[in-house]
């Protein structure tokens, strides 16, 4: 628990350190609470061993680390109020024959990186999304569409409704722009490190005008000028 505790310290994302065994329940677990950490008393730790990131994070060799998709936190099953997304890191330990000893897992408060100011639009009428691999906001200059997979608030809210023709290429695991419905989405893909398959996209929207108007300003100042010149 201490070192859970100078880890969380040392690296201030971290909301929650755990360790867990073999069948997925919790031997260890600190909570950050505020600017306090708060080691859990037995009778409050939990079986996490039906949790996704449980299953695919005990299949991976030593030295690999898993990494989730950004989600909604779960406490005893209930999302937390207020929702926090988190990205969860975790690493399978082994004994000393090489059995399976269960999990170190890290939950990072994902927050602080959504809302950089290098990904929130300065006009408020453009549009900036992240979207993870199924195409579900993790990020939207509209907080209503974020995190609308089952998993989540499970609003439905997801690139391929906004943008069902241009989805596929969005989603593609590729650069590019598209254009739908009189909008140009520019998207960036985004991998996450090390061995786990996870991705994220990053994407802009102008509308086709706004991205045309200076152009068209460039031409009404070209057409003036060579007015003026056939006039001297």
């Amino acid at each position: 628990a201490e070192a859970f505790s100078a880890s969380m310290r040392a690296y201030g994302r971290y909301v929650q350190f755990r360790y867990l065994d073999e069948t997925g329940k919790e031997v260890v677990r600190v909570n950050q609470v505020g600017s306090r950490f708060q080691v859990v008393p037995p009778g409050e730790l939990q079986d996490k061993g039906g949790a996704t990131y449980f299953r695919e994070a005990m299949k991976l060799r030593a030295g690999q680390v898993y990494v989730s998709p950004v989600e909604l936190n779960r406490e005893h099953g209930r999302l937390e109020d207020p929702p926090r997304p988190v990205i969860r890191l975790a690493m399978p330990m082994f004994g000393a024959r090489g059995e399976r000893r269960g999990l170190v897992i890290a939950n990072a408060d994902h927050r602080p990186l959504l809302h950089q100011t290098l990904l929130m639009p300065k006009d408020r009428r453009q549009v900036a999304f992240i979207a993870d691999q199924r195409g579900y906001y993790v990020h939207h200059t509209d907080e209503r569409k974020e995190f609308g997979s089952p998993a989540n608030l499970d609003t439905g809210e997801n690139v391929k409704r906004d943008y069902p023709k241009t989805a596929r290429a969005i989603l593609s695991g590729k650069a590019g722009h598209a254009h739908e419905r009189g909008d140009v989405i520019f998207y960036q893909p985004v991998r996450s490190p090390g061995s786990s398959p996870q991705r994220w996209v990053i994407g802009r929207v102008f509308t086709q005008s706004r991205l045309l108007a200076p152009l068209r300003r460039w031409a009404v100042c070209s057409a003036a000028a060579a007015l003026l010149a056939l006039l001297v």
